[in-house]
C-alpha cells in the first residue's frame, strides 16, 4: 500500500530535519525492503524506485588528509582506537563502547 508520493514524503521530512544523507538511506532501506518483498510474493511493485536521491555531501570516513597526517596528529599511546576504527570496519560509536577485555580477546591475550 505504500505509494512513491510516500516514499518522497518521508524522504523529504527526514531532509528538512537537516539529514539527506539518512533521508536517501531511508529511501535505500525501502528500496532493499521491497526488492525482497517483490521477489518474495509479498509485493507487486517497489514504491522507492525511481524515488530521487537528494543532492548534498557524501559522507566520507576518512578523507585522505586524515589518513595521511593521523599518525603525526596523536601519540602513540592514543593511536590504538583510530587504528581499531580504521583497521575492524566498526563505527566510531562501536569502537567507543569497546573495553580492554575486547582488545585482549583480538590479540588473543
Amino acid at each position: 500500500m505504500l505509494k512513491p508520493n510516500m516514499v518522497t514524503r518521508i524522504r523529504d521530512n527526514l531532509a528538512s530535519a537537516g539529514t539527506p544523507g539518512k533521508a536517501n538511506a531511508m529511501v535505500r532501506v525501502i528500496d532493499a525492503l521491497y526488492i525482497w518483498g517483490t521477489g518474495s510474493g509479498w509485493a507487486d511493485t517497489n514504491p522507492a524506485r525511481g524515488v530521487a536521491k537528494l543532492d548534498g555531501e557524501e559522507y566520507q570516513s576518512w578523507p585522505d588528509w586524515v589518513l595521511q597526517k593521523y599518525p603525526t596528529l596523536f601519540p602513540p599511546n592514543l593511536r590504538r582506537g583510530f587504528d581499531l576504527a580504521l583497521y575492524t570496519g566498526q563505527r566510531i560509536s562501536d569502537v567507543v563502547k569497546m573495553h580492554h577485555r575486547d582488545l585482549q580477546e583480538v590479540n588473543g591475550h
